[in-house]
């Protein structure tokens, strides 16, 4: 995942985070949904951070940023041990949908994408937490 690529599917993220943590500061009504709503709207980003921390962990590679995190997952063959190496066609198809997300013509089609890509990296997810 490039810079640019990452730049579309954390679009909104930041906005997001501050809105759902005054919901939380303040108790109010909704910060549940809104806190959910992140994990599902921003899935691919959540991923590629949660790749680099848990690669930079594992001291797998040095992680410069989160694409090279993602990135480094989904190339080349890994040793049979491999930390999730029975996914990486799962986290190939992630950087390869977000990258024709990020290329898409409009909005609608960028969102379309992306939704399945959100669902790929939520799957991605909870198999790199298990």
């Amino acid at each position: 995942l490039d810079s640019g690529v990452l730049r579309v599917v954390s679009r909104g993220l930041p906005e997001a985070i501050r809105g759902a943590a005054e919901l939380v500061i303040n108790d109010e009504a909704g910060a549940d949904k809104a806190l959910d709503s992140i994990g599902d709207r921003f899935a691919v980003a959540l991923l590629a951070a949660q790749m680099c921390k848990a690669l930079g962990e594992r001291g797998l590679l040095p992680c410069p940023n989160a694409g090279a995190a993602v990135a480094e997952l989904a190339s080349g063959p890994p040793p049979a041990s491999a930390w999730l190496g029975a996914s990486l066609a799962d986290a190939a198809a992630i950087c390869r949908y977000a990258f024709e997300a990020s290329r898409a013509p409009d909005s609608q089609s960028r969102q379309a994408i992306l939704e399945s890509v959100r669902q790929r990296a939520d799957d991605l997810a909870r198999a790199a937490r298990d």
